[in-house]
């Protein structure tokens, strides 16, 4: 998988960096922990389980996503390419340009 606009050697800097965000979260994330990730509203959450972006499971009253399912949206290029980025989102491209300016890649 490309990131578009970003070579293809350079995408462990944006894995690493959603790894990160993840991290404090457990593996099994409920809807409003998914939107606090990812600066989302649950509306939209549940709109990328309808589209099938997400896959939830139900324990109980709740449903739960896998956070390897939800990284993995994370990573996607539905994901990159949403045109009304969230101010969360907008603050994840900024800090996967501050990693790849670290590194010495030119994001061109």
């Amino acid at each position: 998988m490309t990131i578009r606009g970003v070579k293809e050697i350079y995408q462990p800097l944006y894995q690493k960096l959603v790894d990160d965000m993840a991290c404090p979260y457990p593996d099994l994330m409920t809807v409003q922990m998914i939107a606090e990730l990812t600066g989302y509203s649950t509306k939209t959450v549940h709109t990328w389980t309808v589209a099938g972006y997400l896959r939830w499971f139900r324990n109980g009253m709740k449903y739960y996503a896998p956070k390897e399912l939800v990284i993995e949206h994370l990573m996607s290029k539905d994901f990159r390419t949403i045109t009304g980025k969230s101010k969360k989102h907008r603050w994840i491209i900024s800090q996967l340009s501050e990693r790849m300016s670290k590194e010495g890649v030119d994001n061109e």
